[in-house]
């Protein structure tokens, strides 16, 4: 402290004069939160985080999920499935704690399963979890409905998504289970049909057992064992189909075929179909015996059709391959011109993932189409050129992995501008009437960038909209407008802009008011010419 004294002394600096001096500047322009008075200011804004997405004017492909600090954040919508089908008998999406069958076709009675975690999901918003301690999803067909209707079996399909925790033997993912009376076959005693999807040593096994009478009344049993072992804990996508035209019975896996079998006379593809019964009605068991997830369960009356590379696309990987792309709304930085500095990104990006990322501005956005303003990339954070004005939009893609297992995460954007602050409203504006004609003048503000003047009136306080509002005085300190009403009372303001130009001024001295009159041309001396 000593030396800090010496110091003083030795520099000849009055401290105290030099610590009040400093009191006064701030006493009359105190420093804001961004910035001092005068000059530029920054700030940000941020986009997403804790608030969320609700800016995001439109996005494709994308979905929400949880992202740093659990905060909600965007990542690429899983993809969906692809089967060219039609004629849906029954659909459980699982997206909602209260599991239904959409078509309306079956309803649930009784479900021990539960609405699992969305960060989970295979496809939309929820999925079910199972576990081999309860007794699954029981539902049972309304009248019309596939297995409510004794009669001829017609074609189906019948698929979902797995997401196994094990998948040893003994785990049951669907069964039904009905009987055929005797009188409906011709025969001396009753069949008892079933229909079965298990695990068996890391595969699922599908059996058919008394489906189909031969012409010779033998009943026929059918089993499709793939050769792909099921890995737990990834999701696979399970399709079984069987077409009553062609006798064709087939299993796919991921959109891949893994066996087939043909139910006609000889069990060859030249053989006459068999024709196959439907029993008694019976309720079917989804997860009775099986732990981990199960995701759009779907039912459809009729058989798949052949593979094709747009399937196999969808399937192959979790996520879709072009990702998915979002625009915000147009952000508003107030008034003056901003400047866009940088960005900060708040970015899981898993390994191999991918991310873009654009930004465009201008003064009214009413006037911007898809291309106009141009976009200017943002890379490592910063643009790639000059982007300023007073409203700025971003938009971005997300791109998963070559397998297509993994998405980036975004959680925020925070996007940091420099500001002109808004020059000071000139001072003391005060008017003279004369014959269809005022003229106004002011005293300048203490703001040394001010570069000119904007004269606002109209004909209602506040409301400054006559033809020719506002009218630009330049530097000029006052301001004659000529060609007014008489006897009409006018309402004025002014108010100065800085170097962004008059597109951006400041804001209104207080406002007065002038009523023209023609007996009057000079009002104490002042020459309104």
């Amino acid at each position: 402290m000593e030396n800090f004294r010496r110091l003083i002394s030795l520099l000849k600096i009055n401290f105290p004069a030099v610590l009040r001096v400093i009191c006064t500047v701030l006493l009359f322009f105190p420093v804001t939160e961004n910035a001092l008075i005068f000059g530029a200011e920054n700030f940000s804004i941020t986009l997403g985080g804790k608030n969320g997405w609700e800016n995001i004017l439109s996005s494709e492909g994308l979905t929400k999920t949880e992202g740093r600090f659990s905060w909600p954040a965007l990542g690429i919508a899983p993809a969906g499935e692809v089967t060219g089908q039609n004629s849906e008998e029954l659909y459980i999406s699982f997206d909602t704690p209260d599991f239904r069958d959409s078509t309306g076709n079956y309803r649930v009675l009784s479900s021990t399963i539960q609405f699992s975690a969305p960060g989970l999901v295979r496809q939309g918003t929820g999925a079910a979890l199972c576990n081999t301690s309860g007794e699954g999803l029981s539902l049972r067909g309304n009248a019309g409905a596939f297995f409510s209707e004794r009669g001829e079996l017609p074609s189906f399909t019948i698929s979902f998504w797995l997401y196994p925790a094990v998948t040893e033997t003994g785990g049951t993912v669907f069964s039904w289970r009905s009987s055929v009376m005797p009188e409906d076959i011709n025969g001396n005693s009753p069949l008892y049909q079933t229909i079965r999807a298990a695990f068996e040593k890391n595969r699922l096994v599908w059996e058919f057992s008394d489906m189909w009478i031969t012409s010779s009344g033998a009943a026929l049993k059918a089993r499709l064992e793939p050769s792909r072992m099921i890995v737990p804990r990834k999701w696979s996508f399970h399709q079984v189909s069987y077409d009553s035209i062609t006798g064709l019975l087939e299993y796919r896996v991921d959109g891949l075929t893994e066996a087939v079998t043909y139910i006609t006379e000889n069990r060859l593809p030249s053989g006459s179909p068999v024709t196959g019964l439907i029993g008694n009605p019976s309720d079917i068991d989804i997860a009775s015996q099986y732990s981990g997830l199960i995701d759009e369960l779907r039912i459809n009356r009729e058989p798949l059709p052949e593979v094709n590379i747009d399937t196999l696309r969808t399937l192959s990987g979790y996520y879709p391959a072009t990702g998915g792309k979002f625009v915000t709304a147009p952000v508003d930085t107030g008034q003056g011109k901003s400047i866009f500095l940088s960005a900060d990104i708040s970015l899981i990006e898993p390994e191999g993932t991918g991310s873009e990322f654009y930004i465009r501005s201008g003064d009214n956005f009413y006037t911007w189409t898809e291309d106009y303003p141009q976009w200017i990339p943002i890379i490592d954070g910063k643009p790639s050129g000059k982007v300023s004005g007073r409203y700025f939009q971003i938009s971005g893609g997300l791109y998963p992995d070559s397998s297509r297992q993994e998405t980036p995460v975004l959680t925020w954007i925070s996007l940091n501008f420099e500001r002109e602050n808004a020059p000071w409203p000139p001072l003391n504006v005060r008017g003279y009437e004369g014959n269809k004609t005022v003229k106004l003048s002011w005293n300048a503000p203490a703001d040394s960038d001010i570069k000119g003047y904007l004269v606002y009136y109209g004909e209602g306080s506040g409301e400054y909209l006559s033809p020719a509002s506002p009218i630009d005085a330049g530097n000029s300190l006052s301001c004659v407008i000529q060609g007014l009403e008489n006897g009409k009372m006018y309402y004025f303001c002014v108010a100065s802009y800085g170097a962004a130009g008059k597109d951006f001024p400041g804001p209104c001295s207080p406002e007065i008011c002038l009523r023209p009159l023609a007996i009057k041309n000079d009002i104490e001396g002042v020459n309104l010419k």
